[in-house]
């Protein structure tokens, strides 16, 4: 498996399931299997390079709700 670092995670109970998913919280790990290939995840480790997004982006939808009353 190729890795890309600009892809979230973003995990539901169904895709863990299926993909066999062994989570340790403990030593902060997270482990996939399918057939003979495995991939582990240090979380601790990755959560140390998050980096700080100068951006923020906000949505303000309330004044189309109030035009809409």
């Amino acid at each position: 498996m190729e890795e890309d670092a600009e892809v979230p995670l973003l995990l539901g109970r169904p895709f863990l399931a299926t993909g066999r998913a062994l989570i340790d919280v403990e030593i902060g790990e997270l482990m996939f299997r399918l057939d003979n290939e495995q991939v582990c995840f240090k979380v601790f480790e990755a959560t140390k390079f998050c980096g700080v997004v100068p951006e923020c982006f906000n949505v303000d939808v309330l004044e189309d709700v109030a035009k809409d009353v």
